[in-house]
């Protein structure tokens, strides 16, 4: 067993010196070089949501469907919200302390 507060800085250790090894996160370039939106463009849904892209995304697939991937907690903290109707994606308050 190893204590949440260790094991959380562990995993960010080893996903910090990962991505120095590979190369950093690709910014979003073009709609077509995104390899989710390539496997999802054809298909009908209104919204298609994934996460740890390391990018906070919300882009229109056609007029009824969004592609959004709500980025990373340990930085960006955001997250997506949906009221039942629509999606937005959200900040989270971080604390002054």
């Amino acid at each position: 067993m190893v204590h949440p507060r260790w094991g959380i800085a562990f995993g960010a250790a080893w996903s910090i010196s990962s991505r120095k090894r590979r190369g950093f996160v690709k910014p979003f370039d073009k709609k077509d070089k995104e390899l989710i939106l390539n496997l999802i463009k054809d298909k009908q849904y209104d919204f298609v949501i994934f996460g740890h892209r390391h990018l906070t995304i919300d882009v229109p697939l056609n007029e009824n469907c969004r592609y959004i991937n709500t980025g990373e907690w340990f930085v960006a903290q955001s997250y997506a919200v949906f009221d039942g109707k629509n999606v937005t994606l959200s900040l989270a308050k971080r604390s002054k302390n």
